[in-house]
């Protein structure tokens, strides 16, 4: 058992997304687990009121070593200690926790303590098992009227997929009445779903005795908790292998480098419209599709969508987008001229439409996107992405764009963590990306509007047609929406390339 190293100093272009820890190791306060094989964007599940060798009398080590996500064994459970690991997971150079897939299992007597950790912070688990018995419900009742961080609904509006052994029966009371669930299917208890857009509150309740441990791991797996909301956003998981996307490898420029395609169905010999997908920092492709909900515009539209995974660090292995670099050095993978070649893979080996390619993203995906846009005018018809902007390194594009010859559109959330304020007249990196852009494009002040509770900023060109699109979105946080995937589509899909 040893420490977890803090970083390593090289990089391999050609295994860049591989996890550099594997097997055991001690923390302190938890042991982690990284099966061999593991990836660096991939669930994390946190393992309470059992040891290495309890598990192995389970059978879950087997278990563990086909399933590829981090374990995290936590040897004493509450929430200081749960919020220290996780801070002390994410500090950590040599993985990169998934956050979106947090799942909690609780054995023997951490059930009970699982239960009201589960009940008071719901919105960072996107599933729990309790194997166990629970807190009384009164007790999480009694939790569960407390208000949501910073919403205006309580704590039992939020939804969560509950594995529970028949003895954790007040915890199974609580979470039917939370999740709507009363359609007993066998041992499930289906939820009256309830989807939107942005907002899946359907959460289903398996109740078991947790012998099947494989299973138990599928139905948690089922479920991902998204950025978007501030008490996040529960929807299907979406796997790439489950809806029908592709993988792909390829070296580019020394670098192997991933990406998935997504192709609806369509009249043999036409042509579609292509969308490159790009996820934020620290994401992967795969994860992206889901997330992003480009993946259902795709099939609504009938355009392809494209999520390429961006190049791990010299210092460190987590997945970013480098748009300052251009190839000025070899440790560094050229995520420019990645992405330019593979729009011109795409167009040699897909059904692509070369008048009708877009980009989207979200944060750092964001940023990457309108850095494309600038740098290749005559690659893409038009961008919109989310929550990123690209105000350090506006200046530099610049000097090889005069002007964005791309329509852009970009929206940031109320409550996202990249500005304090997004009010162009209280924030200086919002006001400065307007600036800039008028000051390239030529255009004038934009105009303002609302359009619901959101607020738009519009600037023309001469003959009307929309240049610029900034939206200051209402409730949200540092996320792409799949509300705003369906937007973005309806504004960009009319342009076209010539045009």
């Amino acid at each position: 058992m040893q420490d977890i190293p803090a970083t390593r100093p090289r990089l391999d272009p050609s295994s860049p997304y591989c996890a550099i820890v594997r097997g055991w190791y001690d923390y302190g306060s938890f042991l982690l687990f990284v099966p061999e094989g593991s990836a660096l964007v991939q669930a994390t599940v946190f393992l309470a009121g059992v040891t290495m060798d309890k598990l192995g009398e389970l059978g879950w080590m087997e278990v563990m070593e086909r399933r590829k996500a981090n374990y995290v064994v936590v040897r004493e459970l509450d929430a200081d200690s749960f919020f220290s690991i996780k801070s002390a997971l994410q500090q950590r150079r040599t993985i990169n926790p998934y956050s979106s897939a947090f799942y909690l299992v609780a054995f023997g007597d951490a059930a009970e303590e699982a239960s009201l950790l589960a009940a008071r912070y719901p919105q960072y688990f996107a599933g729990i098992a309790l194997l166990g018995s629970s807190a009384g419900y009164e007790e999480l009742s009694g939790i569960g009227r407390m208000p949501a961080p910073e919403e205006d609904h309580p704590l039992d509006m939020v939804p969560l997929p509950l594995w529970a052994n028949p003895t954790a029966r007040d915890a199974l009371a609580y979470w039917k009445r939370v999740n709507g669930c009363f359609s007993l299917q066998g041992n499930r208890y289906e939820t009256i779903r309830r989807p939107d857009e942005d907002r899946d509150l359907g959460a289903d309740i398996i109740v078991d005795e947790g012998n099947d441990l494989q299973r138990m791991l599928d139905f948690l797996f089922e479920k991902r908790r998204f950025p978007g909301l501030r008490d996040g956003n529960l929807r299907d998981a979406d796997l790439p292998e489950a809806i029908g996307a592709q993988r792909h490898e390829a070296c580019f420029d020394g670098f192997n480098r991933l990406w998935y395609t997504y192709i609806p169905k369509h009249e043999e010999g036409k042509r579609l419209p292509l969308v490159l997908v790009l996820h934020g920092r620290g994401g992967e492709g795969g994860e992206f599709i889901a997330r992003s909900g480009w993946r259902h515009v795709s099939d609504e539209a009938g355009c392809i969508t494209v999520y390429p995974t961006g190049a791990s660090g010299i210092d460190r292995p987590i997945t970013y987008w480098n748009f300052f670099d251009h190839g000025k050095t070899p440790l560094f993978a050229d995520d420019c001229s990645f992405l330019s070649q593979l729009v011109d893979r795409l167009c040699s080996e897909l059904p692509v439409d070369p008048k009708r390619i877009y980009l989207s993203g979200q944060s750092m995906g964001s940023m990457m996107s309108m850095a494309m846009a600038l740098a290749y005018p005559d690659h893409f018809a038009a961008s919109a992405s989310s929550a990123g902007l690209l105000p350090g390194f506006m200046e530099h594009l610049s000097q090889i764009a005069l002007h964005p010859g791309v329509p852009l559109r970009v929206s940031l959330g109320e409550f996202d963590a990249l500005a304090q304020s997004n009010d162009p007249e209280r924030n200086d990196a919002v006001r400065w990306f307007l600036g800039t852009l008028h000051a390239l494009s030529g255009l004038g002040k934009p105009e303002i509007s609302r359009r619901g509770p959101d607020v738009d900023y519009v600037c023309r060109d001469g003959q009307g047609q929309v240049r610029l699109w900034y939206t200051r979105v209402k409730g949200k946080t540092h996320a792409i929406l799949p509300s705003e995937a369906k937007l973005f589509w309806q504004w960009m899909r009319d342009y076209r390339l010539g045009r």
